[in-house]
């Protein structure tokens, strides 16, 4: 299991590391060759909007709310 997100008050996100799916959508988004210039300040979410993220640590995408 692995804390995906801290809410604070006590409330928390968690995943399952073992998760058959969890672990296909992961090799999913390392295949994926995102080579798209950035649009900051061009795109605007919505609240609740699925979207991909690039984690800056490592550039991997990752799934983001």
């Amino acid at each position: 299991v692995v804390v995906t997100e801290v809410l604070g008050g006590g409330r928390f996100y968690i995943q399952s590391v073992a998760d058959k799916k969890l672990a296909s959508i992961q090799q999913q988004l390392a295949s994926l060759n995102l080579q798209a210039p950035s649009i900051i300040g061009v795109f605007s979410p919505k609240k609740g909007e699925i979207v991909l993220a690039q984690y800056t640590a490592d550039n991997s995408w990752n799934r983001a709310m």
